[in-house]
């Protein structure tokens, strides 16, 4: 979830975790600053990076390298919330590949290392509280079987305990996509009145829940579409999904504003189920 990235940035590069200069002569992984790697940075940088290169790595710099080479490659923003901060520190510990298989084990999807739709789709749902600590338990197992454990698994153990904790405080019931519509992306908000006391500007209600009802009818009347608009719309949720996450991040603007917000989303998951529905009469997802 989006709004889960800076916990786990400020977890990630505590002192005790990735926050500092390390030169560890048994670390495979060789120098590091801030987490950050020689080929993690000569990757992030499209060219062969050095010591030097390395040592000016800053906190923003690593924060970009952690969203832009983790996070993102892991689909956080659309996994389940705790989820989401658990999959990108195995990303960043392990590798994207590893944790991303892993997770697909546990949900019974295809396990090809990539966490699109359909491996999305799977982890919404089921509990996250349980695959969270599902994920948790194959994390250490596989931590447990590297040739490296005798000397780093304490602090494997200890990183792994802390993001469990904090993950776990993030965890939330998985929401479906007409449950997140009908929390109503542009609401009603109250804009300075309590500091001001003067009249209420409040954005405009829209009922999400209607909106996407009738979408589903308009669509299932279109001739040929109706076949394929079941696992069309399944498909698609993730990324409507995170078209209405991102635009309830500004629910409380009023007037106009908030008139061009909705409409936005709305045209956003509209073409979203577009792709997918194309793809899928093609034979393509």
């Amino acid at each position: 979830m989006i709004e889960n990235r800076q916990a786990w940035l400020e977890q990630l590069l505590a002192p005790e975790i990735e926050g500092g200069w390390s030169d560890h002569p048994g670390d495979n992984g060789g120098v590091t600053n801030r987490g950050v790697t020689l080929p993690t940075l000569s990757r992030w940088l499209g060219r062969k990076a050095t010591e030097d290169d390395l040592r000016k790595v800053t906190r923003k710099d690593a924060e970009d390298i952690a969203l832009g080479l983790y996070w993102s490659v892991m689909s956080c923003d659309l996994l389940p919330g705790g989820v989401d901060v658990y999959a990108a520190d195995w990303a960043y510990n392990s590798g994207p590949t590893i944790a991303a298989k892993k997770l697909q084990e546990l949900v019974a999807t295809k396990v090809d290392g990539f966490v699109a739709d359909k491996t999305v789709s799977a982890c919404r749902a089921v509990d996250p509280g349980a695959l969270l600590l599902r994920y948790h338990n194959s994390r250490m197992e596989f931590l447990e079987n590297l040739d490296d454990w005798p000397t780093f698994g304490r602090g494997w153990a200890k990183r792994c305990r802390m993001m469990l904790d904090l993950s776990q405080k993030l965890v939330k019931p998985n929401p479906t996509l007409r449950e997140m519509a009908k929390s109503t992306i542009v609401k009603g908000a109250a804009v300075g009145a309590a500091v001001s006391g003067t009249a209420v500007a409040t954005a405009p209600a829209y009922d999400w829940g209607q909106l996407w009802d009738m979408l589903q009818r308009l669509l299932s009347k279109i001739p040929g579409l109706a076949s394929g608009l079941p696992e069309a719309l399944q498909s698609a949720e993730p990324g409507v999904r995170g078209a209405l996450e991102a635009a309830n991040q500004t629910a409380a603007m009023p007037g106009l504003a908030g008139h061009i917000t909705a409409v936005v989303t709305l045209g956003t998951s509209l073409y979203t189920i577009w792709c997918r529905y194309r793809l899928y009469a093609k034979g393509l997802a």
